[in-house]
């Protein structure tokens, strides 16, 4: 449900956003109570209303969990990036000496082979061994880590894609 998740640099943004969904959802209240005090009930009178009462409801529920993203989680070494990482079908492998191997549909930036290396913190340069090099970000997120893409310059303006995820090791969530 991440396209139900709400992300805005706008100033008042959220608020109006708030303004909006409360203003639809007496609205559609309203509309629901008139359309069951009427007699004879008018089934599809009734149930209209309904359905933006539901969609308040999923958007909600999505925004919700949204916040959960670790944006800079505290990772100690490179021993927890090392391993295989997996989107679908497509498996990532770090290995030691900073070489990795892609296999998959989700490997188009990372092409088959190549190395890697931490820059600072919280991303990993990928350079292939024949295309361009890519920057992703490391995040933690319900309990694993994820490789996002488009994660670079100012945070107002990313345009993100989660890529590949591992689970995170209890050794490494000290």
């Amino acid at each position: 449900m991440d396209f139900l998740v709400f992300r805005t640099g706008v100033p008042f943004g959220y608020l109006i956003l708030a303004m909006v969904f409360f203003i639809a959802f007496v609205v559609s209240c309203i509309s629901l109570r008139r359309a069951l005090k009427a007699r004879p009930v008018n089934k599809l009178k009734a149930l209209l209303p309904c359905m933006p009462i539901a969609f308040f409801a999923l958007v909600v529920s999505a925004n919700l969990n949204a916040g959960a993203v670790e944006w800079n989680p505290l990772i100690r070494g490179d021993a927890p990036l090392l391993g295989n990482w997996e989107e679908g079908a497509s498996v990532l492998a770090l290995h030691e000496g900073g070489q990795y191997a892609c296999a998959g549909s989700a490997c188009a930036a990372l092409n088959a082979a190549g190395k890697w290396q931490r820059v600072g913190d919280f991303e990993i340069d990928f350079a292939p061994a024949d295309g361009a090099p890519t920057r992703w970000r490391i995040t933690a997120h319900e309990g694993r880590y994820e490789f996002v893409a488009g994660a670079v310059g100012d945070p107002d303006n990313w345009q993100t894609d989660v890529t590949f995820r591992k689970p995170v090791s209890p050794a490494s969530a000290q």
